[in-house]
């Protein structure tokens, strides 16, 4: 599928009855007949480097504004505070966005954009402290933009964070410059120690939200599946909140008196689903394993399943060091890429901090086109 008609697919799938009605296409039989070739598209990474005081991040979420025009966010990022642009100077801000114009990343132009607190760099998205956000992901709907964001707190055992709920805002003038943007954030029902959001579909006339829990279960996420009414979600409502009970269909989440079943029991934190025809009706992307990681995917009939096993289809290089996490594989389907059918990007960060500091090959987005064969 071209790039052009996939992207207007994502963009008019809410206008259409839904895509799992319909389809008769079998995602099993279809992963047994398909593969994944996948190669580092280095070229493409050089738009993480158009500005020498954006010194990298993770997270990596892509929204599509339209025209041609990409949002990222990002979650933890060295932002410079002085003219030499080196990490050990930098300041570790929560959260970091920046458009991308241009559809192919590999000629795209890209500015980024961060708060300031007093004259040093801040977070564009700000908590009350001592909590923060990192980015989840979002979508345009209409003239409006609606962005999830996780809320974060520091914890003793871990990696030495832990989920505190969610947050979504509702942007009414996205094609403003972000520094221009009217953010209002919205009344966000948490229950049940859930992140809303780590990945957003637009189907028929509900937004499904892709979520996970907080905390961790066994070595491995669960995620669970939530959605809004369309029309609600455009204004900024987002109470009317159901969850996914698997066979016993949709309930809201205010006569719930307890959690969800999981939908997917082996899944990440970060990863993302998109439709993506004809190969596949739905498609998940993520990382498999950590701190060492493998690229792999899962496909489905439909956004509640049956989700098939994970396929692995690429090795990062950096899984051969010892001190390397690898973490945060995404999909990017509005990205234009000559000779490739999709693009998805890894995070690598490093277990010494000193490492992640020095070698600046770690951190910055990294991109990997790949082919169905």
């Amino acid at each position: 599928m071209s790039a052009i008609y996939r992207r207007e697919f994502l963009q008019n799938i809410s206008l259409a009855a839904p895509l799992f009605l319909s389809t008769r296409l079998s995602a099993e039989s279809t992963a047994a007949l398909t593969k994944i070739r996948a190669a580092p598209w280095p070229e493409a990474e050089a738009l993480f480097h158009q500005d020498p005081r954006w010194l990298g991040g993770d997270g990596v979420y892509s929204i599509d504004l339209g025209n041609g025009r990409v949002l990222w966010m990002f979650g933890d990022s060295f932002v410079s505070t002085s003219p030499a642009h080196k990490r050990s100077e930098a300041r570790i801000v929560r959260n970091s966005i920046a458009i991308q114009t241009g559809y192919d990343p590999a000629t795209a132009t890209m500015r980024f954009f961060w708060a300031h607190s007093g004259v040093a760099p801040d977070a564009f998205f700000v908590s009350n402290s001592p909590k923060w956000f990192w980015p989840a992901h979002g979508i345009r709907i209409g003239s409006a933009l609606l962005i999830f964001l996780s809320e974060m707190k520091a914890s003793s055992g871990g990696l030495g964070f832990e989920g505190s709920g969610w947050k979504a805002i509702l942007v009414d003038n996205p094609d403003a410059d972000p520094d221009a943007w009217h953010v209002r954030y919205l009344e966000s029902p948490n229950r049940f120690s859930m992140a809303v959001g780590s990945s957003i579909l637009v189907a028929g006339d509900f937004i499904y939200a892709y979520s996970h829990s907080d905390a961790e279960n066994g070595g491995t996420h669960n995620i669970f599946l939530a959605r809004f009414p369309l029309d609600q979600a455009a204004k900024g409502i987002l109470t009317n909140l159901e969850w996914y009970n698997g066979g016993s269909g949709w309930e809201l989440q205010s006569n719930m008196s307890h959690g969800p079943p999981p939908l997917i029991p082996d899944g990440q934190t970060e990863f993302n689903v998109y439709a993506y025809p004809p190969h596949f009706p739905f498609l998940e992307v993520q990382t498999e394993g950590f701190p060492s990681a493998v690229l792999s995917y899962r496909t489905a009939e439909s956004p509640l399943g049956r989700w098939y096993g994970l396929q692995q289809f690429y090795r990062p290089p950096e899984a051969s060091r010892s001190d390397i996490q690898i973490y945060s594989a995404k999909l990017h389907p509005m990205l234009i890429h000559s000779g490739a059918d999709f693009t998805v990007s890894y995070s690598t960060n490093s277990s010494n901090f000193n490492t992640l500091v020095h070698d600046s090959s770690l951190y910055f987005p990294r991109f990997v086109k790949a082919h169905w064969q």
